[in-house]
């Protein structure tokens, strides 16, 4: 009897002609895939904060004029941040690399009219998670005595700001989509993101300085 050994690999498809999607045994870096799983927890915070901070708002406004239209206005905020995040997790489960730009190109299509609107929520998300990164710095970082503990402090610092760029990467890029643009400006953002993550990581460094100093 001869054993046969058989040898099976496995296949790469191409969406748009830009992102992969592997089938069967997957060549994706396992770096992306725990990159962008980090980054969507990370993104079920900040719209947690926001519907937590719109809930605030609500709860302050009772027996004001206001009151009538900002309660309504926050529930529909969180039927459409739970239907996102929904979207969100099941869109991660199908395995398309690099996530980030293939999901904002597949929530595009908005109404013209509605473009202005979906955007500016987009950039709110982006403006919160740059915020949040702020935030982490100071509280892992800038109140550390030693140098030995800042250097450990600043190591965490990074595992958590380079998660905490791919999801205002995330948000910026549906901010674009949403305003209409398309995959070849969404292609150059993506591939010039480390700029945006530079950004983000010279202003939360600074920002403690700059609170500090006045």
């Amino acid at each position: 009897m001869k054993a046969r050994c058989v040898v099976t690999t496995s296949a790469v498809t191409y969406d748009s002609g830009m992102v992969a999607r592997s089938v069967g045994v997957s060549f994706v870096p396992i770096l992306q895939k725990i990159e962008a799983t980090v980054g969507e927890i990370f993104a079920f915070l900040v719209g947690f904060v926001l519907l937590v901070l719109g809930g605030d708002i609500v709860y302050f406004a009772r027996g004001s004029t206001d009151f009538a239209w900002l309660l309504p206005s926050w529930m529909i905020a969180v039927l459409l941040e739970g239907a996102f995040l929904w979207k969100l997790k099941t869109s991660l489960e199908m395995g398309h690399y690099p996530f980030a730009p293939w999901f904002a190109l597949k929530l595009r299509r908005w109404p013209l009219l509605l473009r202005p609107l979906v955007a500016a929520w987009w950039a709110v998300h982006f403006l919160l998670g740059s915020a949040a990164s702020m935030f982490l710095e100071n509280l892992i970082v800038a109140n550390a005595v030693t140098w030995n503990v800042r250097i450990l402090r600043c190591f965490i610092f990074v595992g958590v700001g380079l998660t905490v760029a791919y999801s205002a990467n995330l948000y910026a890029l549906l901010a674009i989509t949403a305003s209409g643009g398309g995959e070849r400006i969404v292609r150059q953002v993506w591939r010039w993101r480390i700029v945006l993550d530079l950004g983000i990581a010279i202003a939360a460094a600074c920002f403690p300085l700059i609170v500090r100093s006045k």
